[in-house]
């Protein structure tokens, strides 16, 4: 009878190692799961009437996670536009960790922000949207390097919603 008691705790001790070890395993790949989804950085490219790139300066801006990007008149303005039909601080294109997503959110501007020829105050972003702000029109890219990086744009007022 000792003996039988004897190899159950043997056993039940197996079972308890390979049990701890397999939630070890478990916690090492999701860990390294969720440092695999960094987010990639993004470029904004403007587009000519044709809808083919621009080209020199001012045609492209890079966009980092963690540092919002402002669209506007405003010289502090990542995305700098010289249009009269675009507000100083027009919308904000940001990385939203928590949802693994682009977002682009207009600023109550009077002439809006369009995603794809769709009036948006706020969208999730994809690969290659066309977003247009005061007729000046860019293409969304991730992951290409850009010609030129956006100036990161300064602390601003909250965006209200």
């Amino acid at each position: 009878m000792d003996i039988l008691l004897f190899a159950l705790r043997i056993l039940l001790a197996l079972a308890l190692y390979v049990f701890l070890g397999l939630a070890l395993l478990y916690i090492v790949r999701e860990r390294r799961a969720q440092q695999a989804v960094r987010p990639l950085d993004a470029t904004l490219v403007r587009l000519g009437a044709d809808g083919t790139p621009v080209q020199g300066v001012g045609s492209s801006y890079l966009l980092l996670p963690g540092s919002p990007a402002w669209i506007g008149r405003d010289p502090n303005c990542a995305v700098r536009v010289d249009n009269e039909f675009v507000s100083a601080r027009h919308a904000r294109i940001e990385w939203l960790a928590d949802r693994q997503a682009w977002l682009i959110e207009d600023n109550d501007s009077r002439n809006g922000v369009l995603v794809n020829d769709a009036r948006v105050m706020r969208s999730e972003l994809k690969p290659l949207d066309i977003i247009v702000v005061g007729g000046a029109r860019y293409r969304f890219d991730v992951g290409n390097p850009p010609c030129r990086p956006a100036n990161p744009s300064p602390p601003a007022a909250k965006i209200s919603s």
